[in-house]
C-alpha cells in the first residue's frame, strides 16, 4: 500500500523536475538572446530585404561618428556628423550628392542653417547670434553674405548690405564634416 503513494510521489517528483529542466531549456536563449543584443564594430551596413544598402554607419572625416542614409537610387541622401569642433552637422544631398541644405551647431553652439546652390556655395543663411537673436544672410553667386537681415535684442529690426569685409559664415562644406 505504500508503494502507490510513494509511487505517485516519485513520478510528481520526475514530472517537475523534468518540466522544470524543458523550461529552462527554452527560457534560456530568450536570456541570451537579450543579452547579446548590443553589436560592437568600426562600420555597420542596414540592408533592405533585397540586400541594397540603405544606411551606413561608421567613422568619417577625423573618425568622428557619421550616419548616411540612402535614398532608393542607392546615392546618400543625407548625412548626419560631429563635428569635433562645434557639434552636430546634418546635410541634406541632392541626386548629383551636391550638398543643398545643411544644420549645424556653430562652435560657440548657436543653430545655424544653410541654403546651398547646385555649386554647394551658401547663398543663404539662417542663424542665431550668441546672444539669441536672429539673422538672415542673402549670399552673392560666390557665396559671400551681401545683406542682412536682422532682429536686435530690443525688437529693433535692421536690414545691412555688405560691399566690403563680409561676415564669416560657418563652413557648410560636406567634405569638412567628420
Amino acid at each position: 500500500m505504500c508503494s502507490k503513494p510513494l509511487t505517485l510521489a516519485v513520478t510528481v517528483l520526475l514530472s517537475a523536475l523534468a518540466g522544470g529542466a524543458v523550461a529552462a531549456s527554452l527560457l534560456a536563449p530568450r536570456v541570451a538572446e537579450a543579452q547579446s543584443s548590443v553589436v560592437r564594430g568600426e562600420r555597420f551596413e542596414l540592408v533592405d530585404a533585397a540586400g541594397a544598402v540603405t544606411a551606413t554607419l561608421g567613422p568619417g572625416h577625423n573618425a568622428a561618428p557619421r550616419l548616411t542614409l540612402f535614398g532608393k537610387d542607392g546615392k546618400p541622401s543625407i548625412l548626419l556628423a560631429v563635428n569635433p569642433v562645434s557639434g552636430g552637422n546634418i546635410f541634406m544631398l541632392d541626386s548629383e550628392e551636391r550638398a543643398r541644405v545643411n544644420l549645424l551647431v556653430t562652435p560657440d553652439g548657436q543653430p545655424f542653417l544653410h541654403f546651398l546652390d547646385a555649386e554647394e556655395r551658401g547663398r543663404a543663411s539662417f542663424g542665431l547670434t550668441v546672444e539669441g537673436d536672429p539673422k538672415l544672410y542673402i549670399c552673392d553667386k560666390d557665396g559671400t553674405p551681401r545683406a542682412t537681415l536682422r532682429v536686435a535684442p530690443d525688437g529693433t529690426p535692421g536690414l545691412d548690405y555688405a560691399d566690403a569685409a563680409p561676415p564669416v559664415l560657418p563652413s557648410n562644406d560636406p567634405n569638412e564634416a567628420p
